[in-house]
């Protein structure tokens, strides 16, 4: 008597242990044989089990015969395989190591996200938020959240836990990068699990040009300043004021430098300005040693998506009295 050898897929139905009766005489057959009865064949997997392989055993159980002994039992098996993933789209390439993190992980399902339809329309810097809800905690440490840019920039996810009834529940943000340029990405979350499940969603998202931002000019209204003065406006903008190589600087027009001071603007003010994002007010000293006379100030403001805007004060420099 032989086991059979078989296959299965993880957490589906095993197939059925029927074994092989061999070693007939004359030309007969099981069936011409005279063997009555049935053989018990059993295996130590479960349709719970983990991808494997594991031993099928056979006994004789009630199997009778007169003119036949069962001496001989040889043992099969029964090969587990994994399940293929759930997901109903095909993977996204991701950049290493998080593609073969995603390929070898088995993806328990898509998320759902209460943002708006894809493409949804976006600006540099602004979040992408789903609620993520699991009977299990999220990863951690090299498990923990991730999102990944279509041009292969790894985003960082801030997760915040959320009261659940039951479960786990968590609010995962992803920042998109402030110097993100105009045009159509994918923005891809893998998100581990503490039992080794990786769920994944796509966002594909279209970001939008920035308006151009709003100067409003707080300098005096007579046009006239005095040597060691200072010219204010305030910026407002829906994309960050450069720093470091791209602050902002402001020329006068007899060719210096001035420097310029960058701090937060005043409460209140126009509501077309205050609806911005970002919002700062923009300080440009002239020299003490100014001489009288009429002058302009260049002021150049560039933002981190890239773009260059400018404004300019036309003073007349006046004695102090």
């Amino acid at each position: 008597m032989t086991a059979p050898t078989l296959s299965a897929v993880a957490g589906q139905p095993l197939p059925a242990l029927t074994p092989t009766i061999g070693g007939f005489a004359n030309g007969q057959s099981l069936a011409t044989s005279g063997v009555i009865g049935s053989a018990v064949c059993t295996t130590t997997a479960t349709a719970s089990s983990p991808a494997g392989t594991y031993p099928i055993t056979c006994t004789q159980g009630s199997l009778a015969a007169t003119n036949y002994r069962f001496a001989s039992f040889t043992a099969g098996t029964l090969t587990i395989t994994p399940a293929a993933s759930t997901c109903s789209s095909p993977w996204p390439q991701l950049p290493s190591p998080y593609d073969k993190l995603v390929q070898k992980l088995h993806c328990e399902r898509l998320l759902s996200s209460p943002s708006p339809s894809s493409p949804a329309t976006v600006g540099s810097g602004q979040d992408l938020t789903i609620v993520y809800s699991d009977e299990t905690p999220l990863g951690a440490g090299l498990l923990c959240p991730v999102a990944v840019l279509s041009t292969g920039k790894v985003l960082p996810v801030r997760v915040k836990s959320l009261p659940a009834s039951s479960g786990y529940k968590s609010q995962l943000t992803v920042d998109l990068p402030d110097s993100l340029g105009p045009g159509t990405y994918s923005v891809y979350l893998v998100v581990p699990d503490g039992d080794g499940d990786v769920d994944f969603w796509t966002w594909t998202v279209t970001v939008a040009a920035p308006p151009p931002p709003l100067l409003f000019s707080a300098c005096f209204d007579d046009g006239k300043a005095y040597p060691g003065d200072d010219l204010s406006i305030v910026y407002a903008a829906d994309t960050k004021i450069g720093t470091g190589s791209l602050a902002p600087t402001a020329r006068l027009s007899t060719g210096h430098s001035l420097a310029v001071t960058v701090g937060s603007a005043p409460s209140g003010g126009d509501s077309s300005w205050r609806s911005k994002r970002y919002r700062n007010t923009l300080t440009v000293k002239l020299p003490s040693s100014l001489a009288t006379g009429t002058y302009s100030v260049l002021l150049t403001v560039h933002d981190t998506a890239g773009n260059t805007d400018s404004f300019t004060w036309h003073v007349t420099v006046a004695r102090h009295k």
